[in-house]
C-alpha cells in the first residue's frame, strides 16, 4: 500500500515566493522546552510556514504528514502515519502489527518507534481541518498524543485541533501559538511589505496595517494593490487636535503670554468640568517643558494626578503617566522615564492607538538620547503604523524622528524622503506648520551640510535662529546647531560670540540633554579659538554630566570634530572609572585593552548570541547569518550589538578577538 501513497503528504509545502522570516517567533520557540507545540488559527496566519522554519531550525531530524479527507479512513491514515516515520532516521524497517485493530497497530507501531529512535526527533502533523469532528482518525491522534515515545516530539498544525492536550499543559510541556500570536508585528508587518511593494509611503503602510491587524494574508494581498497615498484625503485637524504630547522637539515661539492664556482658561473652568480641567492642567504641563521649566511642569502634572484618582473612572491615568515620562526626560532622568513608561507595557492592550504611538515615541527618545539608535527603529516603526492619519501629530513626530535617525546613519536620500513626506501632509492640514517647518528645515540644513552645502545650510540655519530666539530647550538646541554650523564655515569668533549671549535653559537641571549640548558646544568652540585647557574642561564637566544617566547624543552629533579633544580628555580620566569607560564608547572603533584583560564579562551570551558569534568568527556576513539561523537580518544586527556591549567592543573583529581571549570560542 506504500507504493501508492502520495509522497507530497509526507513534506512540507513549498513555501511561497514571498515569505518572511519569523526570527521573533522562532527565538520565543527556541527559548522554551516542549513536547508538544500547537500552532491553531485562521487559514492565513503563516501556520505551516512557521512550523517548517522552526523545525527546519530546531537542528533536529523531523518528518512531515499533510492531513487529508482520506484520513477519515483510519487504514488510511495509518498507512501515512507508518511512510512519515519510516523518514526518521533508522526508522526505515518500522513495521505495523498485523492485528486488524487500527488502535492496537497504532500502539504496536508506538512501541517499535520506541525500540528504533537513538535522539529526539519530530513529527508534524498538519492540515487537522480536513479531518470532520465525527472521524474516528481523531482517536487515533488522541491515542498518539497519550502514548508516543518520550523521544517523539509532536508539532500539531491547523485551524482547529480538535484533541485533548492538557495533560501537556499541566506539565509544562506545550507551547501553543495561536491567531494573537501569529499576527504581524509592526517590525515584521514593514519587512514583508517592503518585499511586497517597496514604494509604499509611511501613510500608505499606516493604513494597511490598521486595516489588516498584522493578518499576513490580507497584507499580501493589499499591499500589492495599494496606489500611492492621496494626501488631500486626510481628515483636517481640529483646534483640539493640534495640542499632542510634545515628544519630538518642536520649535515653537511659545511664551508666558501663552502660559497665562491657559492659566486664565483654567480659572473659568468650574468643578463639575473635570475633563476640561484635565486637558488644561495636561497643557499648562507641556508648555512648562518646552519653555524649560521641568519642575513646575510636574507640579502641574501631580495636581492633574490627584485630581484623577479621585474619579471612579478616570481615562486620563496612563495619558498622565505619559505626561510625569516626558517631565522626567526634560529633566534629564533618564532612566526613572523609562521606568515608568514600563510600566505601561501591561497595559498596551487596553490603551488606545494614541497612547500606544506616544509611549513607544518617548520610549524611543530616551534610546536616542542614549546613542542605542538599533533600540529605536522598532519603536518608531510600531508609532507610526499605529498612528497614521488617525493621530496625525504623532505621526508627524515620528517622521521626523525616522529621519533623524537616518541622518545620523548618513542616510540622506532615505532622510529627505521622510521630510518630503512630512511636508505634504502639512499642506493639506489646519495645523500651524511654523514649527513643523523650522524643524524640517534645521534637519534639512544639516543633510545640506552632509552634502557639503554649506552656504545653502548657513543662510537657512540664520533665518531660523533669527525667526525663533531662545525660550526653551528645543529653540536652544536650535542654536546649538547654528553654531557648529558656524565652526564648520570656519566663523569660531562669530560662533563664540553668539555663545556667550545665549540664555540659561532648564538652569534647574544641568544634566539635561541641552545643557550638556551646550556644554560640548563651548568645548568645540573653545577648541576652534586655540584655548585646549578651557574646552578639556568643559568638554570633562559634559561628560560628567552625561555619565550616570549615559546621555550620549549631544557628543554623537558633534561627529568628528569633537574626536581629537575627546581622546585627549580620555588620557586623563581614571584608568576603570565609570567616567572613562563612558567616554571610550563615545569613540568610534574605540578599544579599550583595559578594558579587554581586566573587566569580566557583566552577562553571559545568551545561546542564541553564541551562535551568531561563531559565524561572524568564520567570517559569514549578517544576511548569510540570518539565512543559516533562520533570522532576520534586523534581529542578527541586534544580536550583534547585545554581545558587543557585553564583551565591550566596538567592532566584528574586536568581538571575535575579546571572545579567543575569553576563550568563549
Amino acid at each position: 500500500m506504500t507504493s501508492r501513497l502520495l509522497t507530497s503528504r509526507l513534506h512540507p509545502p513549498l513555501p511561497p515566493a514571498t515569505q518572511l522570516v519569523r526570527s521573533r517567533l522562532l527565538d520565543q520557540l527556541k527559548d522554551q522546552t516542549f513536547q508538544l507545540l500547537v500552532i491553531e488559527a485562521a487559514t492565513g496566519y503563516g501556520k505551516t510556514l512557521l512550523a517548517d522554519q522552526w523545525l527546519s531550525s530546531s537542528q533536529l531530524a523531523f518528518t512531515w504528514l499533510n492531513l487529508a479527507e482520506q484520513d477519515q479512513e483510519p487504514e488510511t491514515f495509518l498507512a501515512y502515519l507508518q511512510a512519515a516515520l519510516c523518514e526518521l532516521p533508522g526508522c526505515q524497517q518500522l513495521a505495523p502489527a498485523a492485528d486488524q485493530d487500527p488502535q492496537k497497530q497504532l500502539l504496536h507501531l508506538l512501541a517499535e518507534l520506541e525500540n528504533l529512535l537513538a535522539t529526539d526527533v519530530f513529527l508534524c502533523i498538519d492540515c487537522f481541518e480536513k479531518l470532520p469532528p465525527s472521524s474516528p482518525t481523531l482517536e487515533l491522534l488522541q491515542l498518539l498524543l497519550d502514548y508516543r515515545p518520550p523521544s517523539l516530539r509532536l508539532v500539531l498544525v491547523g485551524q482547529s485541533i480538535p484533541v485533548q492536550f492538557k495533560a501537556y499543559q499541566l506539565r509544562d510541556q506545550l507551547a501553543y501559538l495561536q491567531a494573537t500570536d501569529l499576527a504581524l508585528n509592526p517590525e515584521e508587518f514593514t519587512d514583508l511589505v517592503g518585499q511586497l511593494n517597496p514604494n509604499l509611503s509611511w501613510l500608505e503602510k499606516a493604513r494597511l496595517y490598521q486595516h489588516t491587524h498584522g493578518w499576513p494574508a490580507q497584507v499580501k494581498i493589499q499591499a500589492t494593490q495599494l496606489q500611492q497615498a492621496r494626501y488631500e484625503d486626510q481628515q483636517l485637524l481640529t483646534p483640539e487636535d493640534q495640542k499632542a504630547l510634545p515628544i519630538w522637539p518642536l520649535v515653537h515661539g511659545y511664551d508666558k503670554s501663552h502660559l497665562h492664556q491657559e492659566l486664565t482658561q483654567l480659572t473659568q473652568l468650574n468643578s463639575t468640568q473635570t475633563d476640561q480641567v484635565m486637558r488644561c492642567l495636561r497643557r499648562l504641563s507641556w508648555l512648562h517643558c518646552h519653555l524649560g521649566q521641568p519642575r513646575a511642569a510636574r507640579g502641574y502634572n501631580r495636581e492633574a494626578i490627584t485630581l484623577a484618582s479621585n474619579q471612579r473612572d478616570n481615562h486620563f491615568t496612563e495619558a498622565l503617566q505619559l505626561d510625569f515620562g516626558l517631565i522626567e526626560l526634560h529633566k534629564g532622568h533618564l532612566k526613572l522615564a523609562e521606568r515608568k513608561l514600563h510600566a505601561l507595557d501591561k497595559k498596551l492592550a487596553h490603551l488606545t492607538e494614541e497612547l500606544v504611538a506616544q509611549q513607544q515615541l518617548l520610549l524611543a527618545r530616551i534610546y536616542w538620547l542614549q546613542g542605542e539608535d538599533e533600540l529605536c527603529w522598532p519603536l518608531i516603526t510600531h508609532a507610526l503604523l499605529v498612528s497614521g492619519d488617525r493621530n496625525l501629530q504623532v505621526f508627524l513626530q515620528a517622521l521626523l524622528f525616522m529621519a533623524e535617525i537616518h541622518f545620523q546613519h548618513l542616510q540622506t536620500d532615505q532622510a529627505f524622503e521622510l521630510l518630503d513626506e512630512a511636508e505634504q501632509h502639512l499642506l493639506v492640514t489646519k495645523l500651524d506648520i511654523s514649527p513643523w517647518q523650522a524643524a524640517i528645515t534645521c534637519l534639512k540644513t544639516r543633510l545640506w551640510l552632509q552634502e557639503g552645502k554649506q552656504e545653502l545650510a548657513l543662510t537657512w540655519m540664520n533665518q531660523l535662529v533669527n525667526q525663533f530666539p531662545v525660550k526653551g530647550p528645543s529653540s536652544l538646541q536650535l542654536h546649538l546647531h547654528y553654531l557648529q554650523t558656524l565652526l564648520l564655515a570656519h566663523k569660531p569668533t562669530e560662533a563664540l560670540s553668539r555663545l556667550e549671549q545665549l540664555p540659561e535653559v532648564n538652569a534647574h537641571y544641568p544634566a539635561a540633554a541641552e545643557n550638556i549640548h551646550r556644554k560640548v558646544t563651548w568645548a568645540l568652540v573653545l577648541a576652534a579659538k586655540r584655548q585646549p585647557v578651557d574646552a578639556r574642561a568643559q568638554l570633562h564637566q559634559a561628560l560628567v554630566l552625561a555619565e550616570p544617566q549615559q546621555i550620549k547624543r549631544p557628543f554623537l552629533q558633534a561627529g568628528t570634530a569633537l574626536q581629537e579633544l575627546l581622546h585627549e580628555v580620555i588620557k586623563h580620566l581614571a584608568p576603570g572609572s565609570d567616567l572613562l569607560l563612558f567616554a571610550e564608547t563615545l569613540v568610534p572603533n574605540q578599544y579599550s585593552v583595559t578594558q579587554a584583560l581586566v573587566q569580566p564579562l557583566d552577562n553571559s551570551l545568551s545561546s542564541r548570541e553564541q551562535e551568531v558569534l561563531m559565524l561572524v568568527a568564520e567570517g559569514l556576513s549578517n544576511q548569510e547569518i540570518g539565512q543559516r539561523l533562520f533570522i532576520s537580518l534586523h534581529t542578527v544586527k541586534t544580536h550583534l550589538k547585545h554581545l558587543m556591549k557585553k564583551l565591550g567592543v566596538r567592532s566584528r573583529t574586536q568581538a571575535v578577538t575579546r571572545a579567543r581571549e575569553l576563550r568563549l570560542i
